[in-house]
């Protein structure tokens, strides 16, 4: 899986589940980000500032 596949899993569901949470942590330290991962990084951090994703 890899880190588009994971943000948009949490985002459709609405939830960061530990699964989730632990393949965000993850991929979020074994790789270099590009543009549009950041950007999806940032919709899925505003979405869980707005209470849209909750984290369980």
């Amino acid at each position: 899986m890899n880190f588009m596949d994971v943000v948009r899993e949490a985002l459709e569901t609405k939830t960061i589940t530990p699964v989730i949470e632990t393949q965000l942590n993850d991929l979020m330290w074994s790789q270099a980000f590009n543009t549009t991962e950041m950007a999806a990084l940032g919709i899925l951090i505003e979405a869980m500032a707005d209470g849209t994703v909750s984290v369980i």
